[in-house]
């Protein structure tokens, strides 16, 4: 099993941080592998809502569901998506962090199955350094925005 764990601070208060990112029609503005989200459950978001992301890996593009298991607005939650050999777990938290800031930290779990476990030393080594760039745009993104 692959885990990941990073933190960022942004300077917004949790629950616009919360909003933006538990959109998950956002990540193509922020994860630059991501290449479309689109929601696939109506109604209001929480647990149960889904989407469906394309995603490249490497040279290849991934189409996966995103589901909610976990909702805690504005303080947390855990999505849940599935693909080919990839089962991925990431649980979201957001803390304040001081005036108007929020610590926004990912825990990512990823199995590996199939011949996708073939990959798994090259995929453990680039998940750090793509899940930093991704919450390092994350901030960039949500901060370029006027704060309300």
């Amino acid at each position: 099993m692959i885990r990941f764990e990073n933190s960022v601070n942004v300077d917004r208060d949790p629950s616009t941080v919360f909003n933006f990112v538990v959109n998950f029609e956002t990540l193509p503005k922020y994860d630059r592998y991501v290449i479309s989200a689109q929601r696939t459950s109506t109604g209001p978001i929480g647990v149960g809502s889904t989407w469906t992301h394309t995603r490249t890996q490497g040279p290849q593009k991934i189409v996966a569901p995103i589901k909610l298991t976990e909702f805690d607005p504005p303080r947390r939650f855990v999505m849940e998506s599935r693909s080919g050999g990839f089962e991925v777990r990431s649980t979201m938290t957001f803390e304040p962090s001081g005036d108007r800031v929020t610590k926004v930290t990912e825990v990512l779990e990823m199995k590996t199955k199939g011949l996708t476990r073939l990959l798994e030393p090259m995929i453990k080594r680039q998940v750090p350094k793509q899940g930093a760039e991704v919450h390092k745009r994350l901030k960039e993104v949500i901060e370029a925005h006027p704060a309300s």
